[in-house]
């Protein structure tokens, strides 16, 4: 049956206009293929053009209206210049608004330009994963690459920032840090013109291409903070960001520190059901990274690993610590969680892959339970956002109905 799928992944592109749905499943099955890759990324941009903007609540429905009242004599030396000047910290957006409406004024072609560049470039992450796991097939494969697409799924493509920014960065994180080409560093730039919070994701990046430090150090401060994490909120970041004073060096992220911690804000995403069940899911998480650092630190495994999985482990380290510092800053601190993440999925294979631990099987064999939370909100949004008529006929059929 396997076979037949990717038999049938191969003709992926033409029959993307049959059954988008299926066939994005059927191209997830063979991803050393551009041509999948072609249908992948479609499939992303065609998500986002399916946006419905009925319901007020996603970020969807504000970046429509952002992009409706956006002045159709705005050039795109403009943008740069408001940029240069600190008016605007995330360049790639206004960039974009420039682009789409100098074709059109419809938000779903926004959204379409969105989903498929955001797609291949994620895309382009799977297909270094496949590289480092040395592996395209197998359940477990396909498990961590499904977890991977819920946790940054199309179901985010309407906030456009971090949709954009997160697979750039990784990308360049993987080409700097994991192949040690300096040409990641000019992804990791243009990760910062999408959304400028990642600018200490990267200081993290150029910190480790240099830093050889103590590992066990590491792995302290990684568990330290994933359980320290539990008791942090955004009042704490607040008072935190307000005794560094870090206004006297970066007015932007001062602010937005502030407008994040504020009383306001706090009570406003704690009014959001979403926001107490995905708590629920962080606590959940814990648990997942818990069990993997304990497993690796009860069997000594530092110093069984391979060098080029003792190096990953070294970068999972880093920025679990650095996504455990943040995550508990209101929503978005998951943010700089999420590269940490990715890492463990790929380190938690590849050491699957050659050593007998049970404890390795049985976290990829119930990760999906692990991820039940992340996988209800990636359903749910895409409900709530999505108009589904686009996945229930086949599509030229239902561009003539």
């Amino acid at each position: 049956m396997s076979q037949l799928v990717r038999k049938i992944s191969l003709i992926s592109p033409l029959s993307f206009f049959l059954s988008p749905l299926l066939s994005f499943i059927a191209a997830c099955s063979n991803l050393r293929s551009w041509l999948n890759g072609l249908t992948f990324a479609l499939f992303y941009g065609f998500f986002g053009y399916a946006h419905s903007f009925i319901d007020p609540r996603p970020d969807a429905y504000r970046k429509m209206l952002s992009f409706e009242a956006f002045p159709d004599t705005t050039s795109y030396g403009d943008v740069i210049r408001q940029y240069i000047s600190g008016d605007i910290s995330d360049v790639i957006e206004r960039l974009l608004y420039v682009f789409v409406r100098s074709i059109t004024t419809d938000a779903h072609i926004l959204l379409l330009i969105v989903g498929f560049i955001g797609g291949f470039f994620l895309y382009l992450v799977f297909r270094k994963i496949i590289e480092y796991c040395d592996a395209d097939s197998g359940t477990e494969f396909f498990t961590i690459i499904f977890l991977m697409i819920i946790l940054h799924s199309p179901a985010v493509i309407g906030g456009i920032r971090f949709f954009l920014a997160f697979p750039i960065f990784l990308y360049g994180t993987f080409a700097f840090l994991i192949d040690k080409r300096n040409t990641g560093i000019f992804w990791l730039i243009i990760s910062l013109f999408a959304h400028y919070s990642f600018i200490v994701s990267v200081f993290l990046v150029l910190f480790l291409r240099f830093y050889r430090g103590n590992i066990n150090a590491l792995w302290w401060c990684a568990i330290s903070l994933c359980i320290i994490s539990i008791f942090l909120n955004a009042t704490s970041f607040g008072q935190l960001f307000e005794n560094l004073n870090i206004g006297e060096y970066n007015q932007k992220i001062s602010s937005r520190a502030e407008l994040y911690s504020s009383a306001k804000s706090v009570a406003r995403f704690n009014e959001s059901l979403t926001t107490h069940l995905m708590k629920i899911q962080q606590y959940i998480t814990r648990l997942f990274v818990l069990i993997f650092l304990l497993a690796i630190k009860r069997n000594a495994l530092e110093n069984t690993m391979r060098s080029f999985d003792v190096n990953l482990y070294r970068i999972t380290l880093a920025f679990l610590s650095l996504g455990y510092f943040f995550v508990g800053f209101n929503v978005v601190g998951e943010r700089y969680l999420l590269p940490g993440i990715f890492l463990l999925l790929i380190l938690l294979y590849r050491l699957n892959s050659y050593l007998d631990i049970n404890v390795f099987k049985n976290m990829l064999r119930y990760s999906l339970v692990f991820f039940v939370f992340n996988i209800g909100w990636v359903l749910f949004n895409s409900y709530v956002e999505i108009d589904l008529i686009y996945f229930f006929y086949p599509l030229p059929l239902f561009m003539i109905l």
